[in-house]
C-alpha cells in the first residue's frame, strides 16, 4: 500500500484492533458479564462499552471515528495514480461510485432495515458504513483534483462551516434534542431516520439523538484527516521517525485545540460536532503514529497476523457480525448442555458464534481472499 509496493502493515493492525474490539471483545465481555454478574449493566466493564450520553467523550466513542479515519488513510496509497493522471479518470469515478453505492447498501442492510423489505421500517441514512461512504468520496475527490493546501483549507472550511451554521441558524444551541443538527435530520428524513419504530400501524419516535445530514460535513473532515495522515506516511523525503514525530505533534495539537474549544463548541459525538471531530482525529493520528512506529519501523509484528484477519477484511467482519446469526450451529450441537451449565449456556453459544466468525476471517486471510468495496 505504498509507492514502494510495500504494504502499510500498521494500518492493517490498527484497523484489526478497532474491528476486534467491536465485533469480538464487546459481545464477549457483555455475554460473560451476563453469566457471572447479577446486574451486568452496572459493572464497570459493561460501561466501558457504552457511549457518552451526550456531552463528553469516552473510550468507546473512538471506535466509529477511528474506522472512518482509517478509510481516509488508504486514499493516497490507492488513488495516487489518478491524481498523477497515470490511470484514466473514468476509472476513478467508476471506482468511487461503486464504493459509495455498496457502502450505502451495506449500511442500510446492517442498520437501516433494508432486508425487512418493508418501507415502514426503512432508514435511509443511519449507519457507520454510510457515513464512511460520504466522507471517503469527499476526501477522495479533493485528493485527486486539488492540491494539498486546498484540501487543508477545505477541511478547515467544513469544520468552521458546521459551527457557523449551528451558531447562525441554530442559535448556537448544542442542547440534547434542541439543536439545529437534530432538527434538520427530523425534518428531512422524517420517519426514514433511525430511532423510529412502526408499531400497530403508526410510527413511534424514540429518544434518539444521532445525526447524519449536517454531520456529513465533519464525516468528510474525519476522512480527510486520515487522508492527510496517509500523505504524511507516504512521503519519501521524511525519515520514519520524522513521520512519527510530526504526526504525534499534529495529533496532540488537535486534541489541545478541541479541549480548549469545548466550553463554547461542545464535544458531542452524537452530532459529530467540530470539536469532537478534532479530538477524535487527534487521537486517531496519534494512535496511527504509535502503531506505525511499533509495527512498520520497529517491526514488532510477530504474532499479529490474527489481527489482520479483522483488519484486512474489516467490512466483512463488520457485516458478518451484524447480519449473520450463527447461533443455530452451536445450539444444534450443544443444546443438551443447557441444563448442566445453567447461566453459562448463553455465554457458550455466544462464544461459539464469535469463534465461527473468527474462523471465517482466518480462512479468508489464509487463502488471500480480501473483500473490499
Amino acid at each position: 500500500m505504498s509507492n514502494t509496493k510495500e504494504r502499510l502493515e500498521s494500518l492493517d493492525v490498527l484497523r484489526g484492533i478497532d474491528m476486534f474490539l467491536l465485533v469480538f471483545i464487546e459481545p464477549f465481555c457483555r455475554s460473560l458479564l451476563r453469566a457471572v454478574v447479577p446486574d451486568p449493566q452496572s459493572h464497570w466493564l459493561w460501561q466501558l462499552f457504552d457511549h457518552v450520553d451526550w456531552h463528553g467523550f469516552c473510550f468507546w466513542d473512538m471506535i466509529m471515528p477511528l474506522f472512518m479515519f482509517m478509510s481516509g488513510i488508504t486514499i493516497p496509497f490507492a488513488l495516487a495514480k489518478y491524481r498523477d493522471r497515470k490511470a484514466p479518470l473514468g476509472q476513478f469515478w467508476k471506482r468511487i461510485s461503486k464504493r459509495f453505492i455498496l457502502l450505502f447498501i451495506l449500511g442500510a442492510m446492517v442498520q437501516g432495515g433494508l432486508l425487512d423489505f418493508d418501507i415502514h421500517t426503512l432508514s435511509l441514512y443511519s449507519n457507520t458504513l454510510q457515513a464512511i461512504a460520504v466522507g471517503y468520496v469527499v476526501a477522495a475527490i479533493l485528493f485527486v483534483f486539488t492540491p494539498v493546501r486546498f484540501q487543508f483549507g477545505a477541511a478547515a472550511f467544513l469544520l468552521a462551516g458546521f459551527a457557523a451554521i449551528v451558531a447562525i441558524f441554530g442559535g448556537n444551541s448544542y442542547e440534547v434534542g434542541n439543536n439545529l443538527v437534530e432538527t434538520i435530520d427530523k425534518n428531512v428524513l422524517g420517519h426514514f431516520r433511525d430511532g423510529v419504530d412502526w408499531v400497530d400501524g403508526q410510527y413511534v419516535f424514540k429518544d434518539y439523538h444521532y445525526t447524519w445530514i449536517l454531520s456529513s460535513m465533519n464525516f468528510a473532515v474525519t476522512a480527510m484527516l486520515g487522508c492527510f495522515t496517509g500523505i504524511a506516511l507516504r512521503k519519501e523525503d521524511w525519515a520514519p521517525m520524522e513521520k512519527v514525530r510530526n504526526l504525534l505533534i499534529c495529533g496532540a495539537l488537535m486534541i489541545i485545540v478541541a479541549l480548549l474549544a469545548d466550553p463554547f463548541l461542545p464535544i458531542i459525538k452524537h452530532i459529530w460536532s467540530s470539536s469532537m471531530t478534532l479530538l477524535s482525529g487527534g487521537i486517531s493520528i496519534m494512535a496511527m503514529a504509535v502503531t506505525y512506529y511499533l509495527v512498520d519501523v520497529k517491526k514488532f509484528n510477530k504474532g499479529l497476523d490474527w489481527l489482520k484477519y479483522y483488519g484486512m477484511n474489516a467490512i466483512v467482519a463488520y457485516c458478518v457480525y451484524h447480519l449473520v446469526n450463527f447461533s443455530s450451529i452451536p445450539t444444534s450441537l450443544l443444546h443438551g448442555t443447557s441444563h448442566l451449565i445453567g447461566s453459562w449456556y448463553p455465554f457458550l453459544i455466544s462464544f461459539c458464534c464469535l469463534l465461527i466468525q473468527f474462523l471465517i476471517l482466518r480462512y479468508l486471510y489464509r487463502h488471500k481472499i480480501f473483500i473490499r468495496v
